[in-house]
């Protein structure tokens, strides 16, 4: 993460949302990236968000205790583990399916908080 490019893009960041899986070891990672764009931008707004998430599995039903742990608030929203978001990135919005795309709007709707305060621009970590 120490890359001159995303330590100026977190400096410019109003927003830095994380983004991570479930799995112990990339939640211990985002931690660190938390502390990094903290570190960085102190004024920025630091959010995580959990991706690839399968509810029915037990890391997928421990999503929320596992949020306990990153030193940030987690989006309530999670992106479920869905082949469609492969396809978008080729094929588009059209790509994803009803249920897809209501996981988006949600995160744009939970991006778009009160409680997340912006001017803009946003910046993601993978």
């Amino acid at each position: 993460m120490d890359h001159t490019a995303t330590a100026t893009a977190v400096h410019s960041a109003d927003i830095v949302l994380v983004v991570t899986s479930p799995s112990p070891a990339d939640i211990w990672e985002a931690d660190d990236a938390v502390r990094f764009a903290k570190a960085k931008n102190p004024r920025a707004s630091v959010r995580v968000i959990f991706n690839k998430v399968r509810r029915s599995t037990v890391l997928g039903r421990l999503v929320d205790e596992s949020a306990k742990q990153v030193s940030v608030p987690v989006l309530s929203v999670t992106l479920n583990a869905r082949e469609c978001y492969q396809h978008a990135v080729a094929q588009g919005w059209k790509a994803l399916d009803r249920a897809a795309r209501e996981e988006v709007l949600q995160l744009i709707v939970a991006l778009l908080s009160p409680s997340v305060e912006t001017t803009y621009p946003i910046l993601l970590i993978l």
